[in-house]
């Protein structure tokens, strides 16, 4: 069941940060990027825009 359906839609959830762990080695470049780089500022902006 959803949190909505159990609470009746009057529910509220907090979270808390726990701790820190670095990621493995490597874990970055497992992970290609997806979309447009926001460092090609051009291209970025018309995505933003749906234009490209």
């Amino acid at each position: 069941m959803t949190f909505r359906s159990l609470t009746s839609g009057k529910g509220s959830y907090v979270m808390e940060f726990d701790s820190y762990r670095p990621c493995e080695e490597g874990f970055l470049e497992t992970l290609p990027r997806r979309g447009v780089d926001p460092l090609d500022r051009a291209k970025w902006i018309l995505s933003c825009r749906s234009a490209y």
